[in-house]
Order: C-alpha cells, then sequence, then structure tokens
C-alpha cells in the first residue's frame, strides 16, 4: 500500500475507514464501566439510526476490568474470545482499564497486543479494524495535561506498532480541561473516572467519526439528557481531537524521520521556528497552556515521569511541548516540557521543570535523531549548544544538564564530563523579569562513530543532580544547537591532487620515449610498460566495445611504445604513442576483432579535492591525436565519461565527442601526430572538498561489434582549471548577515523524508 507521510499537530494513529455499505456495521467492544457508562453502544446505534446508518454496537462488559481479565479471567458465557470469534465484526474496541495506560505502560502493551494477536487470527472478517479509545485522567489529577499527553504518547506507541486506529477519547477531554478549567469535572465526570451523559456523547461522537470517517459536527443526534448548546459544544471538541489524528500507513522504525546530514557541513538548530506567544501567561497562577508546541522535524522531547537522570525510548517521547512561558515563571510553575522564551519574542528555547509531586517530571530529555546521508564515515562530531536558565531553584542537590548518544534510540551511554553542566542551588525558587537568567555556551569534540546510513541519537537530559527529590526546580532550555560531523580524511595515495583552484596540466612527456624506431618490427617494438604519472591509468576492455570498467582494476603501464610509421598489424592493447626519440608523447591505444583482444580502450584520471573549495565546474581542455588510419566501416568515437566512484560512469555529452570517419586504409605515417582535435569546454561537476573525481577518456568503434581496422588515437595535453566556491568556514543564519560564507542546513531545506509515523521499540531504557 502506498505509504502517506504527512506532518501534523499529532501524528499518530493507522485509520482503516471502511466505506458505508448497505449491510449492518458491526461493533464489538469488550470494556469496562467506561464504555458501559450511560449505554454508549446503544447512543451510537441511536447516533448512526439518526444519520441514516445502519450500525450495530454490541458490548462485553467486565467492569472495573483489564483487557487482560477479559482475556484469560472473562467468567461470562460465551466469553469474549468466543464472542470475537463467532461473527465476522467490522470493529472491534479494546477498552483498557482506566488508569493502566499510564502507570503500567508495559502491560498495557502487552494486552492490547495479546488480544490484536487473537482477533486476528480468529475473527471471521480478516478486514477487521481494532480501535483503541484513548483514556482520560482523573478529574482530580494534578497535572492533568501531562497525563493527558502522556496516555496520548502510550496509545500513540501501541498504536503504531501493531497498525491500530486510534479513538481520540482522552484527547477531547484533555481539550475541553484546558477551556473550561472551573466545570470541566462537573461537565465530564460523575466521579474522579466515570463519565457524564454529556462525556458519554462526545466519546460517541469521536467513536461515530472513526467509523464512518465523517466530520463528527455534523452529527445532528442528541441525547435528551443533553442541552443543544451543549451538544454543538462538544461536536466542536469531538471535530478538534479527530482533526488532529492523520489516516496514514506505519512507516518502519528506520524510515522515522531524522535530521538528514549530508556533509561536513554544520546543522543548526535554535528551535525560533516553533513560535512564541503574544500574551505573557506567567501572571497566572501557574502557566498558561498552549497546545502541543510541534518540535522541528528529527527532535523529540519526554517527560519522565518515573526516574531521574534517566534517559528513556525516544520513539516514547513527545514530539510537542506542553507549555509555553518564559518571562517572570511562577515558583509554582507547571512541571513538564516547555516552550521557553520572552513574551512575544520568537527566540525560543526548549526544556522543562521537574517535581517530586505524585505524577511529576523527574527528567526533562531533548532529544534529536540524526541520518547519516553523506554517504561517509564519521568519527566524530562538533557539538555546540546553550544552556538557558529560566528560573532559579533552590533544590539543596542542584541541578544537572548531561549530555548522551544512543545508537538506537534506546540504550543511552553519558557523553562525559565535556557536556555535563552542574549548577549549585540559589537562594529561593523564583523567574525573572529578564530571561535567560544564565546563558552557559558548551561546545567540544563528541567522540562517537556515525557510520554511513546510520542513526544517532543525541539526548539532553535536565535533572536533579543526585537523590530523589526534583522540587524547587530550575527552568532550563537548550538551544541554538550546532552539530557538525567531522571525519579523518584518509587522502588517497594515488591520485592527482587539486589543492586550490589553479590550473593543472599533463602532457605525459614523463613517459619518455624510444632511441630507436620500434616501428621497423613487422608489429611493434619490445619496449613494454612505460609507467604513467601518479593519479593516471589506462584500461584496455577485451569483453565489450563502449564499456568502462573499475578504474581501481586498470593499468598503470602502457604495453608498447612507437607510433611512427606504424605497421597496418601493429599490436592492439594500450600504447605510448610518440615520435621516434621525442619526448613529446601521448596515451591511447589499438582495438582489434582478434579473439582475446582489445575492444576499448579508457585513459583515466583520480582527481582529488584537497583543497578548502567546492567545485561545481571544470574548465576542460585536451589535445585527441591520431597515429594510425583506421579502416574500420562504422569509425571510432572518443568520448569523455565522469564517475564519482570510479565505478560508475556517466557521459559528458556532445562537448566532449569526438568521431573519426573510416579512412581507406590502415596505414601509419612518417610525421606524427598525423592530425590533432582541440577539444574544449566547461563540465558541470559535483566536487567537494575531501572528495574524488574521476574523468575517462574512452575510445572505441562508434558502433556494433567489429573492433578491427582500428585507427591508432591518443590523449595529450590535458588542462584541467576547476572553479566553484570556498568550502564553508563560519556560519550563515536565515534573514542575519553571514559571518563568513558556510551554508546551514534548516528544517525543509536538506531534509529527505516528510511525515511523523514509525513502530515503536519498546522497554524500559536506563542511562
Amino acid at each position: 500500500m502506498k505509504k502517506q507521510l504527512l506532518i501534523s499537530l499529532f501524528v499518530v494513529a493507522v485509520l482503516s475507514v471502511l466505506p458505508v455499505k448497505a449491510e449492518t456495521v458491526t461493533v464489538l467492544s469488550i470494556n469496562n464501566s467506561l464504555i458501559d457508562y450511560n449505554s454508549q453502544d446503544q447512543m451510537f446505534n441511536n447516533m448512526a439510526a439518526a444519520m441514516g446508518k445502519d450500525a450495530s454496537w454490541t458490548k462485553h462488559t467486565n467492569l472495573g476490568k483489564t483487557l487482560e481479565y477479559h482475556y484469560y479471567s472473562d467468567p461470562l458465557t460465551p466469553n469474549a474470545q468466543a464472542v470475537v470469534a463467532n461473527t465476522a465484526w467490522a470493529f472491534i474496541i479494546l477498552q483498557e482499564q482506566s488508569s493502566l495506560p499510564l502507570n503500567n505502560f508495559t502491560q498495557f502493551h502487552t494486552n492490547v497486543a495479546t488480544w490484536v494477536t487473537y482477533i486476528r487470527a480468529n475473527c471471521p472478517n480478516p478486514d477487521v479494524t481494532i480501535i483503541l479509545p484513548v483514556n482520560w485522567p482523573f478529574s482530580n489529577d494534578a497535572n492533568y495535561q501531562a497525563s493527558k499527553s502522556a496516555l496520548l504518547a502510550n496509545y500513540r506507541s501501541v498504536a503504531d506498532e501493531l497498525g491500530l486506529t486510534l479513538c481520540p477519547v482522552g484527547m477531547a477531554y484533555g481539550n475541553y480541561q484546558l477551556d473550561h478549567p472551573a466545570t470541566f469535572a462537573a461537565d465530564l465526570y460523575t466521579d474522579d473516572r466515570h463519565p457524564t451523559q454529556a462525556a458519554t456523547y462526545l466519546a460517541c461522537c469521536l467513536e461515530y467519526a472513526v467509523v464512518f470517517g465523517e466530520d463528527p459536527s455534523t452529527i445532528t443526534f442528541k441525547p435528551g439528557a443533553v442541552s443543544e448548546e451543549m451538544a454543538q459544544t462538544l461536536r466542536a471538541y469531538a471535530k478538534e481531537a479527530y482533526e488532529g489524528v492523520e489516516r496514514t500507513e506505519p512507516i518502519p522504525m528506520e524510515e522515522t524521520p531524522a535530521i538528514s546530514i549530508v556533509a561536513e557541513t554544520p546543522y543548526m538548530q535554535n528551535f525560533d521556528t516553533i513560535g512564541g506567544d503574544d500574551v505573557d501567561p506567567s501572571d497566572q497562577e501557574k502557566t498558561a497552556f498552549v497546545r502541543d508546541t510541534q518540535l522541528p522535524m528529527g527532535w523529540r522531547i519526554e517527560n519522565n515521569t518515573g526516574s531521574c537522570r534517566t534517559v528513556l525510548s525516544y520513539y516514547s517521547a513527545s514530539e510537542t511541548t506542553m507549555y509555553i512561558g518564559g518571562q517572570s515563571l511562577a515558583s509554582n510553575a507547571k512541571n513538564g516540557t516547555w516552550n521557553f522564551g520572552l513574551t512575544g519574542s520568537t527566540d525560543r528555547a526548549i526544556g522543562g521543570i521537574t517535581s517530586s509531586i505524585s505524577g511529576g517530571a523527574r527528567t526533562i530529555s531533548v532529544m534529536a535523531k540524526l541520518h547519516n546521508d553523506a554517504g561517509v564515515d564519521f568519527t566524530s562530531l562538533a557539538l555546540g549548544y546553550d544552556i538557558e536558565k529560566y528560573r532559579n531553584g533552590n533544590n539543596a542537590a542542584g541541578f544537572v544538564v548531561q549530555v548522551y548518544t544512543s545508537a538506537d534510540g534506546e540504550n543511552w551511554t553519558s557523553a562525559g564530563a565535556d557536556f555535563c553542566n552542574t549548577y549549585t542551588p540559589d537562594a529561593a525558587t523564583a523567574g525573572a523579569a529578564v530571561v535567560p537568567i544564565v546563558n552557559t555556551h558548551v561546545e567540544d569534540t563528541l567522540q562517537c562513530p556515525f557510520a554511513a546510513d546510520e542513526d544517532l541519537y543525541i539526548a539532553w537530559s535536565i535533572s536533579v543532580a543526585s537523590g530523589t527529590d526534583c522540587a524547587g526546580s530550575m527552568a532550563f532550555g537548550i538551544d541554538n544547537v550546532t552539530i557538525t560531523p567531522q571525519r579523518i580524511i584518509e587522502v588517497p595515495d594515488y591520485a592527482v591532487m587539486l589543492t586550490d583552484n589553479s590550473t593543472i596540466t599533463e602532457n605525459f612527456d614523463v613517459l619518455g620515449g624510444a632511441d630507436a624506431d620500434p616501428s621497423t618490427d613487422a608489429k611493434t617494438g619490445v619496449l613494454r610498460e612505460s609507467t604513467l604519472p601518479a593519479g593516471w591509468k589506462i584500461e584496455r576492455n577485451m569483453s565489450a566495445p563502449r564499456t568502462i570498467g573499475a578504474f581501481a582494476s586498470a593499468a598503470e603501464t602502457t604495453m608498447y611504445i612507437g607510433g611512427q610509421s606504424l605497421a597496418s598489424n601493429a599490436y592492439n592493447g594500450t600504447w605510448n604513442f610518440g615520435a621516434t626519440g621525442s619526448t613529446d608523447r601521448a596515451i591511447g591505444g589499438l582495438t582489434t576483432g582478434i579473439d582475446n583482444g582489445t575492444r576499448g580502450l579508457t585513459v583515466m584520471v583520480r582527481l582529488y579535492n584537497n583543497s578548502e573549495w567546492n567545485f561545481n565546474k571544470i574548465d576542460l581542455a585536451y589535445d585527441i591525436e591520431k597515429y594510425r588510419n583506421g579502416s574500420n566501416a562504422a569509425g571510432f568515437t572518443v568520448q569523455l565519461y565522469t564517475s564519482s566512484n570510479g565505478v560508475n560512469w556517466t557521459s559528458a555529452g556532445e562537448t566532449f565527442r569526438a568521431t573519426y570517419m573510416p579512412d581507406a586504409d590502415n596505414n601509419g605515417f612518417a610525421a606524427v601526430p598525423a592530425d590533432t582535435k582541440a577539444m574544449s569546454g566547461e563540465l558541470a561537476v559535483n566536487f567537494p572538498k575531501n572528495s574524488d573525481l574521476y574523468l575517462g577518456w574512452h575510445i572505441s568503434v562508434s558502433s556494433g561489434t567489429s573492433c578491427n581496422a582500428a585507427p591508432g588515437l591518443a590523449i595529450d595535453n590535458v588542462s584541467i582549471t576547476p572553479s566553484g566556491q570556498q568550502a564553508p568556514s563560519g556560519i550563515e543564519m536565515p534573514g542575519e548577515p553571514a559571518t563568513k560564507s558556510r551554508k546551514i542546513i534548516q528544517d525543509g531545506h536538506v531534509f529527505i523524508l516528510h511525515g511523523e509515523k514509525m513502530y515503536t521499540v519498546f522497554g524500559a531504557q536506563v542511562q
């Protein structure tokens, strides 16, 4: 199936929406009281009927029980497994016990996975859609929004891994709570967890939207106990939550969007694209809440409520921050993840605040996922960043910001003392009118291998320096991150070195000629193996014309020497051509039609850019010299090719092609060369510093496979003048003056992937 890669406020689940059919849409829920309250099944059936749909929801209820209980200990007859296996359900809803998905993720995942395996093996409908309705926090949860976000992240992880559909009921609850903090408990809760009639209606609208793929705000049905005004309000919240879920297919974990590293060029992230708030929220008792500020692609933030100084999985972290603010932060500002900055300023940082309250944040981890698209192995990273302090904290242990690295986003290794910053306690826990209060710049070399086409994860862990008391927390944000990949450059031993943008030339005169004319021999003289200049090779292809082999397997010597009065039956192969006794030499050769003979010749050079320039073009000139006629009816062609690896070759086009029509005979010449074609032109290249470029002049019959009666052709007087831009040496910020000339890889400029779906890797990860 075709993948759709989309960016969304929440990109969370695979949603397979079945088309509306004439037959009854059958729904089964394996549930507890969260669905049983107010008979959500019957409300759904009535809603569908009012909207012209034929639906039948059957609920299988064990009050207060988990999905594990339904699977192993269900006392009802028939039990839940039998109900699943007896009907070709279109949809099956798995309702977990209220607090389990928040407090015991591992068990929640196991319960759902167990049921999914059974359903897909035993439900008569192989295309059954399995729905997970997202639970909501308890009404008295002191960290309501943090719990809502954690619940959503846990459900999203399970749904993404198992290919399930989320019904974002808990998201709708959370959004309603934000806008109605004084009344939400009475409006949505009969006690601390069970829904009112209005809340059941809200959930029912979302289930309807998920099942039928329709905008829930268009629903006309409402139960009698809910006023028209309230029903309209709840439908709006249902729509908001429903549209926060992208209906996409899961992308395998290796395709998870990452920061693409394409060269030894700095990647820089200052988080300013996430935006600030025009109104200072800090004058409220704790803070205003701006819903889920979306982080740049490849970045996530983790609100670890379980342990201090512990980095968990990148894949269970959030793509959004919970709160926004930073100026004059209250001493009791909300714990959790923050988009920090001055009121009205776009200069942002991401981080958070910890707490010792039940369910509060114990560690905040800012995370980045990098992918090496440069095609080379990096040995280290030059890492720079700012640690910005937005609130003082009087915790006696102080606080620490430590960098960690990981190859898989799960198992983390400390980057050591060079990337560890400790902050001693302040006199009081309080914000400031001018922020950041303190800005610590960190810059050093991070020693970690980063192989081509592999991932590397970096995490900035913010937590109390020791112990488990996380109260009196300082507020820290990470900003102005610069990541520059580095590698040990292995300069090749055998190449023509370009040390700047100057012209380099080669006339092959160093090969030397023969004092005696070898051409008086019937075929050729016997002086062989003239050694080519460093970086030059010549290939004798014996399999097919117009075919170029690898530079690595080509020869560093020519086979024969001569050129004056060449015989018509001179040896095929590679030649050091020139007049007898002359040091003016050229390299090329002769092809043949005999068995195991030469079918094509390629004069090659390996250029290595050892300069401080990134070249994008070469002014190239060379001569093609003729040392013998050739009567082959197809004629001959000398075509230039280029390669970045010496293996895969690309034609340089018509400008660098020379053709030779058939001659009347195959005779040599007393005066050589008998003909010289001067070739020149501008060659477009991608030739950055510390890279290779290979040129190959291929000599072969123009068409067909008959390679006999060949002219003697050679390359001479090569001139190469590269040009381009000086390699980066500074930082260039969009909209600001460039300090030097270095380009910055920003969001959207070099990213290859789009979208935010992935499979999730599970398990607790310890620093």
